[in-house]
C-alpha cells in the first residue's frame, strides 16, 4: 500500500569565529534551534496533521526524515586541546568572517601564497563539527555527517572559480549538509537513505563561501496490514538524569540550555537559585499518537538524578494498518514532576517493528543504557525491559 512520508528540513546560519567560545556557542545556536521549532510547530499542530507534533519529544524523533543545512561555521581546529587560539580582541570584535576584505583579496600572489600552504596542513581530523559531534556535543542520537569530499569551501577569495583561500582565515568546511532517519524499523537506519552527490559548486564566484549541494534517495518503509490489540509492560527499569540538566533555571520554561549575550562574548545563564533535583516519573508516549489507546505513566521516584522501577507501567496499542505497526515508535519521556506542569526531561526512542520482532515468543526486549535525549543533546540513560503481554485481534 501507501506510505506516508514526513520529512523536515532546517537551515540555519550559526555563530561565526575560531575558537572554543565561538564553536560552544554554536552548539547552544543548534540546540535553541531544535528546541524553538518543536515548540513552535507543536503550538500549531492541529487534527489535519497524519500525527500532531508533540511538544515533549524532538522533531528528529517523531518525522521520518530530517536535514540541516547551512553556513555551520564550525572551523578546523588549529590546536589538538581544543584551546582557543591567540586572538586580537579588537579584531574579533571588528572583523566579521563575512566581511569583503576587498583590500586582502587584491593581493592575488600572497593569497595563492597562502593558499598552498593552508592546502597541506589542513586535516579533516581537526574538524570542529566532527569532533564535537564524537563528543555528543551536538547533533546526538543518529544525525549524519557526510564526509566532504571537496575541498574547505571557506574562506575564498572572490572572483575565482578555484578556491583561493583568504589568508586572514584558517580554510575550514564551514557549509555543511547533515541528515537524521528515524530510527524505526529493524534494519539500520542508513538502509532507508541513499546519498547520490555531494559536491561543492566552484563556478559561483560572487561569494567569500563555496557553495554546496547533495542528492539524496530516500525509501519509505513498506506498509503491511495489520489490525491488532497489544498489551505491553515496561519493567526493571534503571533511569539516571546527567547532572548538567540542573543548570537550567527552574523558574524558566526555556530549555534550550541557551548561551546568551551578544555574538562574540557569550555567557551562562545566571542561576536565580540553588537548582534542586527532579522528581521523576516515566511517560509513554508514541508516534504517530493514535497507536496509544490511553495515557501511561510510572509511579513518582524521591526527588534524585537517579529512579528505578520493577513494575513500572502496563500500556495498550493499537496497531490498526500497516503504517502504524511498520513505522510507528515508542517513545519513554523521563519527566520532572515537581511542579503542576510536568517538565519533560527527555526520551528514549524505539521502534515498535524492532520490539515486537524481539518478543515473537514471549520473550522480553531488552534495553541496556539507551540514550535520553533533549533538542538531540544525550542528557541521561535508562535501562530496562518490554515484554508483550497479550495479543488479540
Amino acid at each position: 500500500g501507501a506510505a506516508h512520508v514526513s520529512l523536515a528540513f532546517f537551515s540555519a546560519h550559526l555563530a561565526a569565529h575560531e575558537g572554543r567560545t565561538f564553536r560552544q556557542r554554536r552548539n547552544s545556536d543548534v540546540c535553541e534551534i531544535f528546541s524553538g521549532c518543536r515548540s513552535e510547530l507543536a503550538s500549531k499542530s492541529s487534527a489535519a496533521l497524519r500525527s500532531p507534533i508533540s511538544p515533549a519529544l524532538d522533531l528528529s524523533s517523531q518525522l521520518d526524515f530530517c536535514f540541516f543545512v547551512g553556513d555551520l561555521n564550525y572551523r578546523v581546529m588549529t590546536t589538538t586541546n581544543g584551546d582557543d587560539p591567540v586572538v586580537d580582541e579588537a579584531t574579533v570584535n571588528n572583523d566579521d568572517d563575512d566581511d569583503d576584505d576587498e583590500a586582502d583579496d587584491d593581493d592575488e600572489e600572497a593569497n595563492n601564497d597562502y593558499n598552498d600552504t593552508a592546502l597541506a596542513s589542513i586535516d579533516f581530523l581537526r574538524d570542529e563539527l566532527s569532533l564535537e559531534m564524537a563528543e555528543n556535543r551536538v547533533f546526538c542520537n543518529g544525525w549524519i555527517a557526510p564526509l566532504p569530499p571537496f575541498p574547505p569551501t571557506f574562506k575564498v577569495v572572490r572572483g575565482y572559480q578555484r578556491c583561493v583561500y583568504n589568508k586572514k582565515r584558517i580554510p575550514s568546511w564551514c557549509d555543511r549538509i547533515l541528515f537524521k532517519v528515524r530510527d524505526n524499523t529493524s534494519n539500520s537506519r542508513n538502509s532507508r537513505v541513499s546519498l547520490l552527490d555531494f559536491d561543492y559548486i566552484p563556478q559561483i564566484k560572487s561569494s567569500d563561501h563555496k557553495p554546496i549541494r547533495a542528492l539524496f534517495e530516500i525509501y519509505p518503509s513498506p506498509v503491511r496490514p495489520l489490525v491488532q490489540h497489544e498489551t505491553w509492560r515496561i519493567q526493571d527499569v534503571d533511569l539516571i538524569i546527567d547532572t548538567n540538566i540542573l543548570t537550567l533555571d527552574d523558574d524558566d520554561d526555556d530549555d534550550t540550555g541557551r548561551v546568551s549575550g551578544n555574538k562574540n562574548t557569550p555567557t551562562k545563564r545566571k542561576q536565580s537559585k540553588a537548582p534542586q533535583p527532579p522528581q521523576l516519573l516515566l511517560r509513554v508516549l508514541t508516534t504517530p499518537r493514535e497507536i496509544l489507546k490511553a495515557d501511561a505513566a510510572s509511579s513518582l521516584a524521591p526527588q534524585s538524578l537517579t529512579a528505578t522501577w520493577q513494575n513500572c507501567l502496563t500500556f495498550n496499542l493499537f496497531l490498526e494498518g500497516g503504517t502504524f505497526a511498520s513505522r510507528g515508535s515508542l517513545h519513554l519521556v523521563a519527566c520532572d514532576a515537581r511542579k503542576a506542569k510536568e517538565k519533560h526531561l527527555g526520551s528514549a526512542d524505539f521502534s515498535i517493528a524492532k520490539i515486537r520482532s524481539f518478543t515473537i515468543k514471549d520473550s522480553p526486549f531488552n534495553f541496556v543504557s539507551i540514550p535520553l535525549v533533549r533538542n538531540d543533546l544525550i542528557i541521561g540513560r535508562i535501562s530496562g525491559s518490554i515484554r508483550r503481554l497479550s495479543i488479540s485481534h
